[in-house]
């Protein structure tokens, strides 16, 4: 029966297809086969993209939150215990300027989402911490955002051995094309032997 449907899989013809065969027919000259592949994955990242804001919305509705609100709430749910980043690690990792990261900050600060306070590390830097508010929504909107990528791909063609190919291809184009890769965030771990450092000077 598996099999059977990966058959039918490999026979359905889809949008791209239709595209590309207009392609060939107008522009004979060109090699449009690469949108067998660069085409579907815009559409499949569109389609992906809202279904996670349909499912968020949920949970982020209830408290008047944004997406970009949870990609702030999210690193620091992610960091782990105390769940605190600095403000430019937090603004790196959404890639957005101190100024508009300080306008988030103030905003899920009035929300109850976080809190800011000295950086022991820094005389001069601050800490934004999650409250326990904060992590009670991202950890909701998670337990929702797990389903549905399940839900997404939950598909013989979507398996494990798929994982390691999708992410050789990811790190390969982001090589190619000088993307810089995020900086992951510091572990707790790092963050001791950072203060360590800093209380041994």
């Amino acid at each position: 029966m598996r099999q059977d449907a990966l058959q039918q899989d490999i026979s359905a013809r889809d949008a791209v297809d239709a595209i590309i065969d207009q392609w060939r027919v107008e522009r004979p000259d060109l090699d449009s086969s690469a949108k067998h592949v660069t085409g579907r994955i815009v559409r499949l990242s569109s389609l992906f993209l809202q279904e996670f804001e349909r499912n968020k919305q949920r949970v982020l509705g209830e408290y008047d939150l944004s997406e970009n609100d949870f990609g702030v709430l999210s690193p620091l749910r992610r960091s782990g215990e105390p769940f605190e980043l600095t403000p430019t690690e937090l603004a790196r990792h959404r890639m957005i300027t101190s100024g508009g990261m300080t306008a988030a900050l103030d905003r899920l600060e009035r929300k109850g989402m976080l809190v800011r306070m000295p950086n022991p590390a820094d005389r001069r830097g601050s800490l934004v911490r999650l409250t326990e508010l904060g992590r009670s929504v991202v950890d909701a909107s998670m337990v929702l955002h797990a389903e549905t990528e399940h839900k997404l791909v939950a598909s013989p063609w979507c398996q494990t051995p798929s994982v390691p190919l999708s992410r050789r291809v990811l790190i390969n184009r982001r090589r190619t094309l000088g993307v810089r890769h995020q900086g992951l965030l510091r572990t707790r771990s790092a963050r001791r032997l950072r203060c360590d450092r800093v209380r041994r000077r």
